[in-house]
């Protein structure tokens, strides 16, 4: 009597665990609700826009050290910049390298949705993608005034499953190419 009490309510517990497991529901249980997956464009957008006017056009960039690297200036008195003595890594994570991890990825994401992409149905919206791709051809457009050859058509084309550690590094003409390209397909939606 005892096995056979403890064989059904086994078989009494496992049918209720079978009818109480809701699989959709299990995997919602690890999602963030104060960290959500997607943002709506327009507050990515606006702090792109932010960004991009605060690192080009703000009170931390100055061509000075660029200035310097194309022998554009020169100095007397403190000669380390014109050596390549004072230009390192950390001197060009702003203008450089934090432009395409900030705020130009921020556009092409912006750029994803306006043209139906993360959960916009299939749905283009120039309302939304063409502000995004002109102020991230501005963008570029500082990035190559100011480093010459950068990469362009390689850049941000990597994800987490097939990463893309060192994108080609575009010459300057195919850049100014591309980014026109991208402004007169603009003009035309």
């Amino acid at each position: 009597m005892h096995i056979k009490f403890n064989s059904m309510a086994a078989g009494i517990m496992l049918a209720a665990g079978a009818v109480a497991c809701n699989n959709d529901k299990i995997t919602s249980l690890n999602d963030n609700p104060n960290n959500p997956v997607t943002a709506p464009p327009g507050p990515v957008f606006t702090q792109a826009v932010r960004t991009s006017a605060a690192r080009f056009v703000g009170n931390g960039f100055s061509l000075r050290q660029t200035e310097f690297v194309a022998q554009h200036w020169a100095e007397v008195q403190y000669p380390d910049e014109d050596r390549y003595a004072r230009l390192g890594p950390a001197d060009v994570q702003g203008t450089f390298n934090a432009a395409y991890y900030t705020e130009i990825e921020d556009l092409k994401k912006v750029i994803v949705t306006g043209l139906g992409g993360f959960g916009n149905n299939g749905v283009k919206n120039p309302a939304i993608y063409g502000p995004a791709s002109i102020l991230q051809t501005w963008d570029y457009e500082y990035l190559t005034d100011t480093w010459g050859d950068i990469p362009y058509s390689q850049s941000l084309t990597g994800d987490s499953v097939a990463p893309n550690f060192k994108p080609a590094y575009d010459t300057q003409k195919n850049v100014y190419t591309g980014m026109l390209a991208t402004l007169t397909r603009m003009a035309r939606d």
